[in-house]
């Protein structure tokens, strides 16, 4: 106990004392620190053959140390060859294409001959040439913003003179601003874990890992932390539209359409909630009214694609097919990519072809 002290190493878990383990499983969502009580628990039991001592990691980090400066040092030799050939393009452009009057005045008919040869082209080789470098660049930059966003998102702030809810705060934020601003609902969620590991009962992180579940396709998982966050607070809206959400992609209307009703018995304005309800309702056959519920969720939000599309699928099945053609038109002017609304908008057109 004196050698695992001695790293000053405390299990993140409050209350806990020094850890003394890490998990090296590279699928292992939890934290990858803990000590003997959390052990004891059985954390980490599915991927106990990864388990490693804290002290004996120390190699490890020795032998990833080497491993990057040698990723370093490539790097470098690859931005300076870069660097290198950007710089010859720009000196063959500034000599091929780039004649001030004073230099005219010193070519013979030759080289104004050659000049002239070279300017007369210049847009076949900026159309055909520096586009194709300008793409190339342009990829690169992508990828490596990628590669930089990525390592960012792993580069959490030091965070040790923060006391515990501060803490929670600033990993909730973090998470919440993945999830919101940038769609990155995977690395939200390992930020948001964090947050939960100081309080389990933190109901913001609760509700957005629910969702990101969701957004990620993990339904029965969103359903799970959903239900965390609910038996918090039983009343928290956005909890219960994200279960109701969970469920109806899971084909259970009936239960989607539950949850929604008692997010809406709390606030009726709920725009997604009603949708969630007025989709249940299509689901159950109830088109007419289905399509009054989705107008109210269109009144409170009209530019949500789903419930647009939703209202076109109803007037589909009552073959209403103009109207839902509308509907339809509506939803893809918000958002052109929005494929199933244009799969249904072609089945309408081909069923008014067939009865005109």
């Amino acid at each position: 106990m004196q050698q695992i002290q001695e790293l000053g190493i405390k299990c993140p878990v409050n209350d806990h004392d020094y850890a003394y383990m890490v998990c090296l499983d590279k699928t292992c969502k939890d934290i990858r620190v803990f000590c003997d009580s959390c052990d004891r628990k059985g954390e980490h039991a599915s991927c106990r053959k990864d388990h490693q001592k804290l002290q004996t990691t120390i190699s490890k980090f020795q032998e990833i140390e080497k491993e990057s400066e040698s990723l370093k040092q490539d790097l470098l030799l690859t931005a300076k060859e870069l660097y290198k050939l950007f710089t010859q393009i720009i000196q063959i452009i500034t000599k091929k294409y780039q004649y001030s009057k004073q230099r005219l005045e010193k070519l013979n008919a030759i080289q104004l001959h050659q000049a002239l040869d070279h300017i007369i082209k210049y847009d076949e080789f900026q159309n055909k040439y520096l586009q194709e470098v300008k793409q190339c660049s342009k990829n690169m930059i992508l990828q490596l913003e990628n590669i930089i966003a990525e390592l960012k998102l792993e580069n959490i702030v030091d965070t040790q003179e923060l006391d515990p809810k501060e803490k929670v705060e600033h990993f909730y934020q973090k998470g919440y601003q993945l999830y919101s601003e940038d769609d990155n609902y995977e690395q939200a969620i390992k930020l948001l874990d964090l947050s939960l590991l100081i309080d389990p009962n933190h109901i913001n992180s609760l509700f957005i890992k629910a969702d990101c579940l969701r957004l990620l396709g993990n339904y029965t998982d969103a359903i799970t932390w959903a239900d965390k966050a609910l038996s918090v607070n039983s009343k928290h809206v956005d909890s219960l539209h994200t279960k109701a959400g969970a469920l109806l992609m899971l084909d259970n209307p009936i239960e989607a359409l539950r949850f929604a009703d008692k997010a809406l018995s709390i606030d009726p304005k709920h725009a997604y909630s009603i949708h969630i309800k007025g989709e249940s309702l299509r689901l159950l056959d109830q088109y007419e009214n289905a399509i009054k519920i989705l107008d109210q969720a269109l009144h409170y939000d009209p530019n949500y694609v789903y419930s647009l599309a939703s209202k076109g699928a109803c007037l589909q099945s009552l073959e209403k097919y103009n109207e839902a053609i509308q509907s339809y038109n509506k939803a893809l002017q918000i958002n052109p990519n929005f494929q199933w609304a244009q799969d249904k908008k072609t089945e309408c057109e081909n069923q008014l072809k067939k009865n005109p």
